[in-house]
């Protein structure tokens, strides 16, 4: 049996207001996780380069606790380990194994070693106080050193070219500054 009252059953659809107003908190909450997943992209990347410049900052102080000089890694501050010459940021590389061999031998010597393949390429020179202090490569504006530094020095990098852009970005530090410096930072 059928009962009526009289009224239509009434039938509610999406009106586009409502349509527009869904797409709208959609493509908000697309942006946010897109923003805050690029955020921790760049937080990964920057975090390989500052731990390995650490690692490496430790290791130069204690090869001079017992040597009395820093270690001389790399041939130049524009060679990176472990790609050599290869392009630094389009890849990741496993740092054992990596080019120049030199730079390998030495960073050994050292004793800094990576848990996994690297992104960034990495440099570091040292000289005494007679040798001339470098000029950092790759965009970075190098600080004013002492006129005397007063005793051994290193410098050491880390960048790489992300997006293989031509511009690169990254970090340094030496033992003439407590501080990591960057560059084009998320580049």
């Amino acid at each position: 049996m059928l009962l009526t009252n009289g009224s239509r059953s009434q039938r509610r659809g999406v009106t586009l207001i409502e349509l527009v107003i869904v797409v709208a908190m959609v493509g908000i909450l697309a942006t946010l996780a897109t923003v805050g997943y690029s955020r921790y992209i760049r937080s990964a990347k920057t975090a390989e380069a500052t731990q390995m410049l650490g690692s490496i900052k430790s290791a130069q102080e204690a090869f001079k606790s017992e040597t009395f000089k820093y270690l001389n890694v790399s041939q130049d501050l524009t060679t990176p380990y472990p790609q050599g010459d290869r392009d630094v940021g389009k890849d990741k590389y496993a740092w054992e194994g990596g080019l120049p061999d030199s730079a390998r031998a030495n960073f050994e010597s050292l004793g800094v070693n990576s848990s996994g393949p690297v992104q960034y390429g990495y440099a570091c020179v040292a000289g005494s106080a007679s040798d001339t202090l470098p000029t950092l490569p790759h965009g970075f504006e190098t600080p004013e050193w002492p006129a005397d530094p007063g005793g051994p020095w290193y410098v050491a990098m880390a960048w790489a070219d992300f997006d293989v852009d031509g511009v690169e970005g990254g970090y340094a530090t030496s033992s003439l500054a407590a501080q990591i410096v960057s560059v084009n930072e998320g580049e």
